[in-house]
């Protein structure tokens, strides 16, 4: 059984990263585009239809960022490849109409998962009559940086660690800079 506390931890932040998430938005755009290729003998116009599950697929496992990248290459491979005279973009109004149309279906799926994602991620934190000194607790699962507190169920993504790291060694120079500022003035 998945606890809520990974439910909640894959909800807010994107399971598959790095070179594995670059290799499974190809995959997105290579799987839909075989299907459209060997039904498009038996089915007519549905080009754009197959890329639609792996787009939203791409929003949940991979980011929203390689769901747009995933979005856009898929209209883009479509229609050179699989919609009207192949090598063509953009031959027709028709096909401006479909891309456009798939592309605005695209953005809401990407734009649901990154709203449901975020409401995922948003915590409130303790009262103070709760807090104690050093309440915040940071931790890092698969390269992710998480922030807790005491009396709180679920810890927040605060992002990549990389990020996190170089915005807390800013943080702790501002800091430090502050407090040389008012050594001087006394």
């Amino acid at each position: 059984m998945v606890s809520t506390k990974h439910l909640r931890r894959w909800l807010i932040a994107a399971p598959i990263t790095g070179p594995l998430a670059a290799l499974s938005a190809l995959f997105a755009i290579a799987a839909p585009t075989l299907v459209n290729a060997w039904i498009k003998t038996v089915v007519a116009d549905t080009s754009l239809m197959p890329y639609i599950p792996f787009i939203l697929l791409a929003a949940i496992l991979l980011g929203w960022r390689y769901a747009v990248f995933v979005a856009m290459a898929s209209a883009i491979v479509a229609d050179l490849w699989l919609m009207g005279v192949p090598g063509r973009l953009l031959e027709s109004p028709a096909h401006v109409f479909a891309l456009a149309s798939f592309m605005g279906v695209a953005a809401i799926l990407v734009a649901f998962v990154a709203a449901v994602r975020r409401l995922a991620g948003f915590t409130i934190p303790p009262s103070r009559s709760r807090r104690i000194k050093g309440n915040i607790i940071f931790s890092l699962e698969d390269g992710v940086a998480w922030a807790s507190w005491y009396g709180t169920q679920e810890p927040i993504c605060l992002g990549n660690e990389d990020e996190v790291a170089a915005m807390m060694e800013d943080f702790l120079a501002q800091r430090e800079i502050g407090r040389r500022l008012v050594a001087s003035l006394n």
